[in-house]
């Protein structure tokens, strides 16, 4: 596409990535209930990918952060209150899981395999697959906590 300003010409790219146009591919056929949104031209934020699915509680969210090599169960304001996640989850978490702190915001990691958006998919897709597969367990595991009244999360009501 291109955009005429005054003297300048600017070509705008409209196109998605292929990586990232592969990966959200992917997350709709396999995992539909993460509801990834569909990425813009410049790709999602570098570094993460956030899902999106119903049924969390308020200021939970679920990243792939590629980064990190980790699918992160991120709740929103507990960075300094890191105990208290522990005291909630701590106890059904699994043996490669842990609890961290991200900014202001604390997270229940599970390392998953290196993903690199810079390289071609195909070669990748196993290690994508893993880790939809992984953010789809961690929604599951949350969702089943609550629901069966397993933890109590602040804030959160089981309809």
């Amino acid at each position: 596409m291109l955009c005429e300003c005054g003297h300048y010409r600017v070509a705008l790219n409209t196109e998605v990535p292929d990586f990232w146009q592969q990966y959200w591919t992917t997350a709709q056929r396999c995992a539909p209930q993460l509801r990834m949104r569909k990425p813009g031209p410049n790709g999602p934020r570098p570094g993460s990918i956030k899902f999106h699915p119903l049924g969390l509680p308020s200021g939970v969210s679920i990243y792939h952060k590629l980064t990190y090599d980790s699918v992160d169960l991120q709740f929103d304001y507990f960075g300094y209150r890191l105990e208290e996640l522990d005291r909630i989850y701590g106890v059904h978490l699994g043996r490669h899981e842990s609890i961290v702190k991200v900014g202001r915001s604390g997270a229940i990691r599970v390392p998953v395999p290196n993903v690199n958006p810079k390289l071609p998919f195909e070669p990748q897709q196993q290690s994508v697959l893993a880790s939809i597969y992984t953010a789809q367990e961690r929604l599951k595991w949350l969702k089943d906590l609550l629901w069966f009244g397993i933890v109590n999360h602040p804030g959160h009501r089981v309809t």
